[in-house]
């Protein structure tokens, strides 16, 4: 066995009722302890899982934001004199910035 495939001990910080709830989890799973957080480290993994927006789709996130905001804006100044939008303070949409 190599050094890199050896296994070794390693250590993880916690308080009692945290580890009671790992190791009835891993349990429940029918796993080591090991075993288990080792799988929620993996099912974490954003190579194999993504959970990140790529640059491009943060970009389209952010124009559609914009663009509701747009919306949002111009029926509130359509709106406006009448204050018919309003705040959930109750504050008329053009008293807001």
């Amino acid at each position: 066995m190599t050094a890199a495939a050896r296994k070794r001990q390693r250590s993880l910080s916690c308080n009692p009722a945290e580890q009671a709830m790992v190791r009835g989890r891993a349990a429940a799973q029918g796993r080591t302890l090991s075993r288990h957080v080792l799988s929620l480290i993996e099912a974490d993994d954003p190579d194999r899982h993504p959970v990140v927006l790529t640059e491009a789709e943060q970009v389209e996130l952010l124009e559609g934001v914009r663009a509701m905001r747009a919306f949002v804006r111009a029926a509130a100044e359509e709106a406006g004199a009448a204050g018919v939008i309003r705040s959930s303070t109750g504050a008329p949409s053009g008293d807001r910035t």
